[in-house]
């Protein structure tokens, strides 16, 4: 069975057994799905606060291209080692061959401003690379070299680290995709309830008559939960990226978690505009901070002292950086360069600024198109 129609069925079965479930409800009214959802939209806004906790998560490239696709791709491409959709040929490769490349987080944090954000892509052995984030410290790890942030950096024009680092992801697990970039808030929403299912049409201001962005949410409401949930997001307006109209993303197997208490949706799946599966995030575990873990995994390394997650920095570079920004946008300027560890030859230093360079324009390629002006879309 083609995984189109694989993904359509399940979507049934699951479908069906909400309703089935949902036997007996008595139907909301209009007053009560519309004072939920917009509480939930308030609250959405910013990142919750999740105390002591740490979470799993993986995210999966899962477009799996028809044979005539993958033969296409594999011709534009051979004989051409520097063609930009390498990369992408061997994401459609391992998913045709029903093992998708994946990038797989764990993330500790201890309220907002406290955290560790450790990534792991498949596809680049040894291509991880850990951020962290603590009142006294801030640092980046990664195998060429440790970045550490003198002083840490303050937030970007008013947006939290937190935001730009694992916002975006981790907002598909609590959020539902209730949440818009600043400049994109969808002040005009428009709800309707039809038994126990419910629909919201969100749209931003318009610009020559027509809006600059909207959304469409979709979801069912349990009267045993007390709430509604997101089940499906589908992108209806996108001026400038027409190409996007039609995406959808699908919230599937939410459940209360005891130790946040709050429900979690642990399956999203985007879909394209053809209703094909691109990628998928799945939340694997959520576990509660234990006693010592988090200062741990938090303490930065040094050249006699091992790294708690990725051992010791034999070979790595000191970097300093001000943590400042160029008002464009770019990166913050090197303030100084050190070594960990006694010198070695300057051809290693070369070669470990060289396997840096190529990490990023490998992790460029990976997530092109994948942060849009909305949290779903943002990849």
């Amino acid at each position: 069975m083609p995984v189109r129609s694989i993904h359509h069925a399940c979507v049934a079965i699951a479908t069906m057994a909400v309703c089935a479930a949902a036997e007996g409800q008595p139907s909301p009214s209009r007053d009560v799905v519309h004072n939920w959802f917009e509480a939930e939209w308030a609250a959405a806004q910013a990142l919750p606060d999740l105390g002591d906790c740490s979470l799993r998560w993986r995210m999966e490239f899962a477009f799996a291209p028809t044979d005539d696709e993958l033969l296409r791709m594999r011709a534009s491409v051979e004989g051409k080692p520097d063609h930009p959709d390498r990369g992408t040929l061997r994401s459609w490769t391992l998913a045709h061959e029903g093992t998708p490349e994946f990038i797989r987080v764990h993330l500790w944090c201890r309220g907002n401003g406290r955290w560790r954000y450790c990534s792991d892509p498949s596809a680049i052995p040894d291509g991880y690379r850990d951020e962290v984030r603590t009142p006294a410290t801030a640092w980046t790890l990664s195998k060429p070299q440790l970045t550490v942030l003198v002083p840490p950096d303050p937030d970007r024009d008013g947006v939290p680290a937190s935001e730009r680092v694992f916002g975006p992801e981790l907002r598909r697990f609590l959020l539902g995709g209730m949440y818009c970039e600043t400049f994109m808030r969808l002040p005009n929403r428009t709800l309707a309830v039809s038994g126990l299912g419910w629909t919201v049409r969100a749209l931003s201001r318009e610009v020559d008559g027509e809006p600059l962005f909207g959304l469409m949410y979709e979801g069912r409401w349990d009267a045993g939960a007390e709430r509604g949930f997101v089940e499906r997001v589908r992108i209806t307006h996108q001026r400038g990226q027409r190409q996007a109209v039609g995406e959808s993303y699908v919230y599937d197997d939410w459940r209360y978690n005891e130790a946040l208490g709050r429900w979690l949706c642990h399956t999203v799946s985007k879909l394209r505009p053809d209703g094909r599966l691109d990628r998928r995030w799945l939340l694997e575990d959520v576990q509660p901070g234990a006693a010592g873990t988090f200062e741990r995994v938090t303490a930065m390394p040094s050249a006699d002292r091992p790294d708690a997650l990725r051992g010791a920095l034999d070979g790595r570079t000191l970097v300093r950086q001000d943590g400042s920004g160029n008002a464009d946008g770019n990166p913050p300027n090197r303030a100084d360069t050190g070594s960990l560890v006694p010198a070695r030859r300057w051809l290693g230093w070369g070669l470990a600024g060289a396997v840096m360079a190529f990490i990023s324009i490998v992790a460029a390629v990976r997530f092109r198109g994948v942060r849009r002006v909305h949290s779903q879309g943002t990849t």
